[in-house]
């Protein structure tokens, strides 16, 4: 072996050691950026504590929600437009937002402003609302035959 060939061996060496150098740094900053985005999809807090800052928001027909994505962010109701639509399509309310204007919070996480978007807190207030109606009807049924009762003597 002479002296160039030596040369071109080291040389050779050190170039594959320093791209697969590159590529280990490579793999793990796109791997931790990876991992930091999925944990996020389930995890992400909202971008105010408490209350927030309210704003009206309009979702129209037809419009994607990519786009509301953006107008989330552009809000501040959002931290992330990608990571939003990511939710939006791993959540139970995929292709159930409906159009409409809404009253959304930088206090509310993404979750809250879907299921707001969605009408499913419409669903829920109105069942509560049912419920206690039902409840209250019951009440006054109860009262009613306890003072019928009363008035009969006691007795049936």
């Amino acid at each position: 072996m002479n002296v160039r060939q030596i040369i071109i061996s080291v040389i050779s060496a050190i170039v594959k050691i320093a791209i697969l150098i590159y590529l280990i740094t490579y793999i793990t900053k796109w791997t931790a950026t990876a991992y930091d985005f999925g944990y996020r999809i389930f995890t992400e807090e909202p971008v105010s504590i408490g209350e927030g800052v309210s704003y009206s928001v309009t979702f129209e027909k037809g419009a994607s929600v990519r786009n509301l994505a953006k107008t989330l962010e552009e809000y501040g109701l959002i931290r992330d437009a990608n990571l939003f639509y990511v939710q939006y399509l791993a959540s139970d309310y995929r292709n159930n937002l409906v159009p409409g204007t809404y009253e959304l919070s930088s206090g509310m996480d993404s979750q809250q402003m879907m299921e707001i978007m969605s009408g499913k807190d419409k669903e829920q207030t109105a069942a509560s609302s049912a419920n206690s109606s039902t409840s209250t009807e019951t009440e006054a049924e109860t009262e009613g035959a306890e003072a019928e009762s009363a008035e009969n003597g006691g007795s049936d």
